[in-house]
Order: structure tokens, then C-alpha cells, then sequence
């Protein structure tokens, strides 16, 4: 599907139920300052549902992916709910896991902050 200008930006819904429209903003790389505003237009109108599963499971294991780096542990098996990264929810903040944040510091940095901690303690 073409468009001209910024058509797309007005684009409503029931033109067309078969697109979506989005503005997303992109660095050329990470060192780049400027964003760029692009406004795209996405058919789905040829794809099969087949074809959206692959795109979504995609989308959903680099998102467990990040998240499992985030927490440290990569499990061996994983079953991920697809509506849960359609339609996240914010997880309260839990206590900060002190060993883990150590384990993960070179020797030096873990001496800066266990001489810090002390400090802290002393006060």
C-alpha cells in the first residue's frame, strides 16, 4: 500500500481494516543524536495467520530474551504466555538483590562497594 505525504498520520481506521499506522523514531546508530520521525503503514491484508505467529513469536522470544539476560538466569525450558507481551503489566519493583549485583561486578568494582556498604553501616 502507497501513500503520499503525510496521509498516513490522518488516516483513520475504517479506511482500511486491514493496515495499521505508526510514527516511530529511529537513530541511524548509537552513536547517532538525531532521531528520525518516520510515519509507517503496516498491510496485513496477504498475511495468513500462520505468518503473523511467526512474526509474533519472533517479537516475543527477544523480549523473554532481554528479560532473561536482565534477571541473570537463562531457564533450559520456557513456556511464555503471548498475551502477556501483547498486554504487559508493570511488575512492582522487588528488593534489590544484593549478591546478585555483586556477582555480576568485576573484583575491583566489588571491593568499591562492599568498602562503600561498610561505610554506610558504620553511619
Amino acid at each position: 500500500m502507497a501513500y503520499v505525504g503525510n496521509d498516513v498520520y490522518n488516516q483513520r481506521p475504517e479506511y482500511n481494516m486491514n493496515t495499521t499506522s505508526h510514527t516511530v523514531r529511529t537513530k541511524l546508530d548509537s552513536r547517532s543524536v538525531e532521531k528520525v520521525k518516520t510515519a509507517v503503514t503496516i498491510d496485513w491484508e496477504h498475511i495468513s495467520l500462520e505468518d503473523t505467529r511467526k512474526l509474533a513469536s519472533k517479537a516475543i522470544i527477544i523480549a523473554a530474551q532481554s528479560e532473561w539476560r536482565a534477571e541473570g538466569a537463562i531457564p533450559r525450558e520456557a513456556t511464555l504466555d503471548a498475551n502477556a507481551y501483547a498486554n504487559p503489566t508493570r511488575k512492582p519493583r522487588g528488593p534489590v538483590d544484593l549478591k546478585a549485583l555483586l556477582a555480576k561486578m568485576d573484583k575491583t568494582e566489588r571491593a568499591s562497594t562492599i568498602e562503600f556498604l561498610r561505610q554506610l553501616a558504620d553511619k
